[in-house]
């Protein structure tokens, strides 16, 4: 049960009460603030590698190649919204004209560092300034490969000491079949000897971006050496003694990945943390009719680098062949997207909101396993909320955000409990004889992974994730966290189960199949999923009907035969598990079913789930409601007592298996209905 003061608590047991409604609706895409994004230039410049950089001083620093004599131009920009400023740039040199150039930064001096490649295409140098990229020294060698190498992706950061160093790939033989990447460091003013990853020689490495925020995150694209080298596009890290210890390369991540025989391509991608890693790169589809735009993704709230919690890539309305870089302008709270001839930037300090709370005249809200949702009626008489989108409303629109806190007039004035989070499906004006209103129809957790569907095959191996990091990886779709806090059974971290996500399938068809494996049940508080087992010796959180207790309306209290009363389990290798309940056998009859996954592969596991199921129908063996005024803090699966004398019911432990509610402003009515079963 979500926490409540004293004084809403208070209010919340009384027999006459008085409703308090808040509803915010806020400018977010899932629970992550919307991206306005505006133009700052678009220029004739040719289409290049490319990078830019925020200095310490928060100027902007860009680099540009010119593909067709590998000319190297600079610029420095320190007012965005001055065009003269993106247009003017300074020439450098001649370098390779097909590989990365990198920009890296102090976050806390004056220094910059500009990496490129000679035009021999094995030399890696760097020039660095002193002055936030005003102006920059002479060229230094980094490193050199051999005769003949290839490289072609730089990236490039600064240590926590202020010293820079550079992740490179290269192809040794210059032929793409045994690409490796490499990390040089410098150290009192001098450049190391490069050293090499530890995951051998791959087809193509293309492209690099890094980023310093807990240890040094860093994507790569590249082809598959399967058959048809498919495009990959794969997440690493790199130990600084965080996540990772220092010098230590992680396990790689593919973030996304191409079938053999479509011509799909990733490409230059970067990254940049802000409130969360926000990531673009460029997806070309190479067929007839093909195109080359830019995708942008980001991970899930609450979601660290190295665990790979992504949203969907999201195709960003901007063609370029060789992608832009994010640039973070801390001060003003500004993303920039700057390309070789172009800039764009959103505002990322925080998510345009509107209070409707006057407007709302009436709500049905329901959570139940599975299933989520609430209609609220606004008030439009006065023609205002026409003008949804724009101006003062700007922020009503279909996916906002909407947090609905329902409460009460307290002693210490309104009190309010948000509901878990819900996101703007549809809306609808609806008019009448001298009524105007405004309809939300708004979707929780699960009607927002209902609307995601894979684009592609997803699959885990056996052994290679734990139930707890493949609903992770579900939820982050949409860009949701599942907390490792709450009553989670042992199951969803122990279990590591083969799992395919067919292409086309909803999320939350996905994640009811998963969890449909463990004893698990989610529920939502804001917007974060938290796991529950049904534990038949849980404590209750909240009394009914007792002397001061919260009164009970009205109440339904019944019982109800199991669907099946014996559960036979089949598993791989022979595996087997059954769960029996003999009492309920004596009073209906012998009712089986029969289940048949492959996912277990120990009589143990085909044990456990053959309890789990069982347990589910001795939780709903008995089953009923009672009407009550909304106890604002009662969270799904929550198990609660009632003393109901009317039907001899003393302090019986019931689970909450459903929670509706409604509020009528008109009507007078405010209420909700908590569904029953059994602890």
């Amino acid at each position: 049960m979500r926490y409540l003061s004293s004084a809403l608590l208070e209010a919340q047991k009384q027999s006459q009460v008085q409703p308090a409604v808040r509803l915010i609706v806020r400018d977010c895409q899932g629970l992550d603030v919307h991206l306005d994004w505006s133009s700052l230039y678009s220029g004739s410049e040719p289409e290049g590698p490319n990078c830019a950089i925020q200095a310490a001083d928060g100027s902007l620093v860009r680099a540009r190649v010119d593909p067709s004599n590998g000319n190297l131009y600079r610029q420095r920009v320190t007012d965005p919204i001055q065009t003269s400023q993106w247009t003017s740039w300074t020439y450098v040199k001649s370098v390779s004209d097909s590989a990365q150039v990198a920009l890296a930064a102090d976050r806390a001096d004056a220094s910059v560092f500009l990496f490129f490649v000679d035009p021999d295409n094995w030399t890696i140098k760097v020039m660095e300034s002193s002055d936030y990229g005003a102006s920059f020294s002479g060229e230094v060698q980094v490193a050199q490969e051999g005769s003949g190498a290839q490289v072609k992706a730089l990236a490039g950061e600064v240590q926590t000491d202020g010293e820079p160093l550079l992740f490179y790939g290269v192809d040794p033989a210059g032929e793409g079949v045994d690409s490796v990447v490499k990390v040089v460091k410098r150290s009192e003013g001098s450049w190391g000897s490069p050293s090499t990853w530890d995951k051998g020689g791959k087809y193509l490495i293309q492209a690099l971006a890094v980023v310093r925020e807990r240890d040094y995150e860093i994507l790569i694209t590249r082809r598959d050496d399967a058959e048809g080298y498919p495009w990959r596009l794969w997440s690493v890290v790199y130990g600084d003694g965080v996540d990772v210890a220092a010098g230590i390369w992680s396990a790689i991540n593919v973030l996304e990945k191409t079938d053999i025989d479509l011509p799909f391509q990733y490409s230059y991608p970067t990254i940049r943390y802000l409130d969360v890693y926000r990531v673009a790169f460029v997806g070309s589809y190479t067929g007839s009719g093909g195109y080359e735009r830019l995708h942008l993704m980001r991970t899930a709230q609450g979601s660290d680098f190295i665990s790979s919690y992504w949203t969907e890539p999201a195709p960003f309305d901007l063609s370029t062949s060789y992608g832009a870089a994010l640039a973070y302008d801390s001060p003003s709270q500004y993303i920039y997207l700057i390309g070789a001839n172009f800039a764009q930037r959103a505002s990322v300090s925080g998510a345009a909101s509107v209070d409707l709370s006057s407007r709302v005249v009436r709500y049905r809200a329901a959570d139940r396993w599975g299933e989520d949702g609430a209609v609220i009626e606004l008030d439009n008489s006065d023609g205002a909320l026409t003008n949804i989108g724009q101006g003062s409303y700007a922020a009503v629109r279909r996916g906002a955000l909407v947090e609905l806190s329902p409460g009460y007039v307290t002693s210490e004035g309104p009190k309010y409990r948000q509901r878990p989070c819900l996101w703007i499906g549809d809306l609808e004006f609806v008019v009448g004889e001298g009524t105007s209103r405004l309809i939300l129809y708004c979707v929780g957790g699960w009607g927002l992974l209902r609307s995601w569907r894979a684009s592609r095959q997803y699959h885990w191996t056996a052994g290679s994730k734990n139930v707890f990091q493949i609903a992770s990886r579900i939820l982050g779709f949409v860009g949701l966290d599942l907390s490792t806090a709450g009553e989670a059974s042992s199951e969803l971290s122990n279990f590591y189960p083969s799992f395919t996500i067919h292409p086309g399938e909803d999320g939350r068809g996905a994640l009811l199949r998963l969890l449909a494996k463990v004893p698990d049940y989610l529920y939502w508080d804001l917007g974060v999923a938290y796991a529950k087992e049904f534990s038949a010796t849980e404590g209750s959180d909240y009394s009914y009907g007792g002397p001061g207790e919260h009164i009970i309306l009205e109440g339904r209290y019944g019982s109800r035969a199991f669907d099946f009363n014996h559960l036979e389990v089949f598993g791989a290798s022979d595996g087997f598990g059954e769960a029996v309940d003999f009492s309920q056998i004596g009073l209906v009859g012998h009712r089986l079913r029969k289940v048949f996954d492959y996912a277990y592969d120990t009589n143990n596991e085909c044990a456990s789930r053959a309890a789990a199921d069982l347990r589910y129908q001795q939780v709903r063996g008995k089953w009923g409601q009672i009407v009550i005024y909304p106890n604002v803090g009662q969270e799904l699966f929550d198990v609660i007592t009632i003393t109901d004398s009317r039907v001899g019911l003393s302090s019986a432990l019931r689970r909450v298996m459903g929670i509706r509610e409604e509020y009528d402003a008109e009507k007078g009515v405010y209420r909700q209905i908590l569904e029953l079963g059994d602890r």
